[in-house]
């Protein structure tokens, strides 16, 4: 493994304030209506998870549609 490929995987992301704020804010919202902290949790992992089954979808989408591009033109 590189040097630079081992740096990165150490990082991670910050969030701004305003992304903490926003769901600090949220989590205030549903707690106050009684739901429990372990279902807000899970929602939000079920919100990941769909945002990041998306992305990979779409990942996968664009070299299969440039493949299918290139096979038609070269016939």
């Amino acid at each position: 493994m590189t040097e630079e490929a081992k740096g990165r995987r150490g990082r991670h992301r910050s969030s701004t304030a305003g992304f903490k704020l926003e769901a600090v804010r949220r989590i205030d919202e549903q707690r106050a209506l009684g739901v429990p902290m372990t279902q807000i949790a899970e929602e939000e992992e079920m919100r990941w998870l769909e945002r990041e089954n998306a992305r990979l979808q779409q990942e996968v989408s664009i070299p299969r549609t440039a493949a299918a591009y290139l096979a038609r033109d070269s016939r």
